[in-house]
């Protein structure tokens, strides 16, 4: 089985922890929303993910990043290590409206965990679409949001 970066279509090394994740060269070509180029790195050999601007060397406090117009997600390796991923459109949604709602009590993490795996799971992927697109259909905002609470209730009523 081989594995291609999403973006540029090159093979790259077989990862099944990080199935979208991107190719040195399409790294190196991380932005932010503006358009400004960003990269990232372990904080120190413990771990942990740091971002900064390439020009300034000003942090970038962010996990999000744009590789040739896709939205991509800057993940932890497990044994360290930082890989970019490739985000759908749906889970960029969802994680950018994780600030909005009050998460006290949920786990951001295994949220995120569960947001990531809208990809491989078509059940969950539907019934996010579902709600997204029926009741709340004339608001999307509200819809997201909607979409993120079913979320959390999945991951309180220990479906994971």
């Amino acid at each position: 089985m081989s594995q291609k970066c999403p973006i540029c279509s090159i093979e790259v090394n077989e990862n099944p922890r990080f199935p979208r994740y991107i190719c040195n060269n399409c790294e190196s070509k991380a932005t932010d929303v503006k358009g400004k180029r960003v990269s990232f790195g372990n904080v120190d050999f413990a771990g942990g993910v740091d971002g900064g601007y390439v020009e300034t060397n000003e942090p970038y406090n962010s996990d999000i990043c744009f590789v040739d117009g896709k939205i991509c997600r800057v993940n932890e390796g497990r044994f360290g290590g930082i890989y970019i991923e490739t985000l759908t459109n749906l889970q960029y949604e969802l994680i950018d409206s994780l600030n909005e709602l009050n998460l006290e009590n949920v786990n951001i993490k295994s949220l995120l965990y569960e947001i990531d795996n809208i990809c491989f799971d078509p059940q969950l992927d539907n019934e996010i679409k579902d709600i997204m697109n029926s009741e709340f259909k004339s608001d999307k905002h509200i819809g997201v949001q909607a979409a993120l609470l079913h979320l959390v209730s999945n991951l309180n009523s220990n479906r994971l």
